[in-house]
């Protein structure tokens, strides 16, 4: 799972516009205390917020998804759900990230566990999380009900984008491209991205996103080389070129593709990247 230093670092490949200079996403939420506004004076490019944990047909009586922010959210939940609605290490300075021009995502999956189910079981619930999503976290719909977590009184806030970070091996993962389409059919062409962050061992057997990349067009996909010594950044294995070689026949031949290391000791393939 993603920490909230994970230095995500654009890399040089066929995908990529030679000329683009690096770029930085971090993901935030399960880590530290900074707030949101210092995360985004940085100098990063995105912010992708972590995690959306349970989805509405795991979510309790109101339907609601699920969410877990560690201590970036205090103990205020909707009646009925997991789902927070009182954070404001996030919301108090959402605004400065807004006028440094980041990116803010909102991640769905991180680690699955029995507090931690975003199991889809139909096409119709994916559609079903894919609009409480875009209603609860996109632009403000007067003419929807939906809850506005990140809402302070008339300020409405939004994200960017949604970010995928399956980490499950679903037997039928169609439903989560079901997830993608609606997505994009909400977005009707505006600005908003979708991204992916795989792990690393494509070609293991448990490898959790394998129909999800080869159904859905992502706009970045954030590899995880880390936590899986087998291909991870430093233990000798890592495989980015194969990674160019097996996107080239899914919708994502084109997808900027960026190497996800963690600043974390505690997790294998970690390095320092700071300058001697």
């Amino acid at each position: 799972m993603p920490s909230l230093r994970n230095i995500l670092l654009a890399a040089a490949s066929a995908a990529l516009v030679a000329a683009k200079s690096a770029q930085v996403n971090v993901y935030y939420g399960q880590r530290g205390n900074d707030d949101l506004g210092a995360v985004c004076s940085t100098g990063v490019d995105y912010v992708t917020l972590a995690f959306v944990d349970v989805s509405p047909e795991n979510g309790g009586s109101s339907g609601y998804p699920g969410d877990n922010f560690a201590d970036h959210c205090y103990a205020g939940y909707y009646p009925g759900s997991s789902l927070l609605y009182d954070c404001p290490p996030i919301t108090n300075n959402w605004q400065v990230c807004k006028e440094k021009g980041v990116k803010l995502l909102l991640s769905v999956g991180g680690v699955f566990s029995s507090g931690s189910n975003y199991t889809l079981s139909s096409d119709a619930n994916a559609i079903d999380f894919a609009n409480f999503l875009w209603y609860a976290f996109g632009p403000y719909d007067p003419a929807h009900s939906e809850v506005r977590p990140f809402d302070i009184g008339d300020s409405h806030f939004f994200v960017d984008g949604f970010d995928l970070d399956i980490e499950e091996k679903f037997a039928n993962q169609g439903p989560w491209n079901t997830f993608v389409a609606q997505l994009r059919t909400n977005f009707a062409g505006g600005d908003f991205l979708i991204t992916a962050a795989p792990q690393c061992p494509y070609s293991d057997s448990s490898f959790e996103m394998t129909d999800i990349l080869a159904g859905s067009k992502f706009d970045l996909i954030w590899i995880q080389f880390y936590n899986n010594p087998v291909c991870d950044g430093i233990n000798g294995g890592f495989n980015f070129d194969r990674w160019i070689t097996y996107l080239d026949g899914t919708p994502n031949s084109k997808t900027p593709l960026f190497i996800g290391l963690p600043a974390s000791v505690n997790a294998s393939g970690s390095a320092d990247c700071r300058q001697p």
